[in-house]
């Protein structure tokens, strides 16, 4: 690539269970990347040859959120709170991870894009909050706005995440059912909420390789420190495009 190109950042798109045969993704992903200086570009599911001439041309990677990742990716059970998997949408997103971190090009994984780190990497998900996690706050917010702020989470002063937000307690938006459960090889828990569930998680040893719970898509335009995410990981991937 040329000197002084603007990153191009994948994000990836979800399969849409209302609509069969159609992709989707908010817009606030797209915005999010453009307001920290990126070129944000749609990654819709595609066969796994495919993928490298895809990653280069990329300078890193978003892993959107979504509805639930298939249990047969971490051979969990058919828990009755699943909803809206799709097994496309896992493969992809596996292979895409896993020529990433081969390739070690910045990685943002957030909510169930952290999830499906976690799950590639040998780990499995808490399919269910409410009914698994006793004691535990509400990690979702149906009827209320999508920036609308529900419980606080404590970050790790040790890492990147951290070294990024530059604070040890923020508090966020939230929207899964769901969780890290048994965590995956090099994977690294680097922030709570109060009732003990993950909200963040990292692998040390790459250049970027970072996923949160919450919602920064949503925050980023509150600035700081939901914008340090954004900012971070397309200053990351200037590095490789410069």
């Amino acid at each position: 690539m040329t000197n002084m190109q603007v990153p191009l950042i994948g994000v990836t798109a979800a399969n849409d269970p209302a609509v069969p045969g159609h992709y989707i993704l908010r817009w606030d992903y797209v915005r999010g990347v453009e307001a920290a200086g990126g070129i944000a570009v749609i990654l819709a599911p595609t066969r796994p040859s495919r993928l490298a001439p895809i990653l280069d041309r990329l300078d890193a990677v978003v892993l959107s959120g979504g509805l639930d990742v298939s249990p047969q990716m971490y051979g969990g059970g058919d828990h009755i709170t699943i909803h809206g998997s799709s097994l496309e949408r896992d493969e992809f997103e596996a292979e895409l991870i896993l020529k990433a971190l081969e390739r070690d090009l910045p990685l943002l994984g957030i909510c169930r894009g952290m999830q499906m780190m976690n799950v590639v990497r040998g780990g499995d998900l808490i399919q269910d909050i409410p009914s698994a996690v006793e004691g535990a706050v509400s990690h979702n917010q149906p009827g209320r706005p999508r920036d609308a702020i529900v419980h606080s989470v404590s970050i790790h002063e040790t890492s990147r995440l951290y070294d990024i937000v530059g604070r040890s307690r923020i508090d966020v938006n939230s929207f899964h059912h769901q969780a890290i459960g048994a965590v995956g090889e090099g994977m690294v828990v680097t922030s709570r909420s109060t009732d003990g569930v993950v909200e963040g998680a990292e692998i040390p040893g790459y250049r970027f390789v970072v996923g949160i719970q919450w919602h920064p898509e949503t925050l980023w335009p509150l600035g700081p420190p939901f914008a340090s995410i954004f900012d971070a990981l397309v200053r990351e991937a200037g590095v490789s495009s410069g």
